[in-house]
This record gives structure tokens, C-alpha cells and sequence, in this order.
């Protein structure tokens, strides 16, 4: 399994492309609302049925 916790979602998905693997991206929002100015990132990560699942929050640029 390829670890990509904390990763930026462009760079999971390209991780998992180059290794060829089928997956899928869940969104999810922060308790205090959405995030207007950020970046995606993999906030939780499993495998099931060989299908990767990330979980994907957009985190403020302030948490950089």
C-alpha cells in the first residue's frame, strides 16, 4: 500500500496512477466549515477490495 496520508491530492493521484491502481476520493468538510482558499489533502486512507479510498479535506493555507 502506498502510504498518502497528508498528501496533496494531485500528488496522491498521481502516485496511484503511475502505480496503476484503481481508487477513489471521498470529500469531507472541517468542523468549523468549509475552506475557501486551500489545498486538498488525504486526511484518511484504506483499501478495500484493492479499490485505494482517500478521504479529502481542504485545509486553509494558514495549516501549510
Amino acid at each position: 500500500m502506498i502510504d498518502l496520508l497528508g498528501a496533496d491530492l494531485s500528488l496522491a493521484i498521481n502516485l496511484l496512477k503511475e502505480a496503476e491502481a484503481d481508487y477513489e476520493i471521498l470529500t469531507t468538510t472541517s468542523p468549523f466549515g468549509v475552506a475557501l482558499d486551500g489545498i486538498d489533502r488525504v486526511i484518511r486512507q484504506e483499501v478495500k477490495d484493492g479499490i485505494h479510498r482517500l478521504t479529502v479535506c481542504k485545509v486553509p493555507d494558514s495549516f501549510r
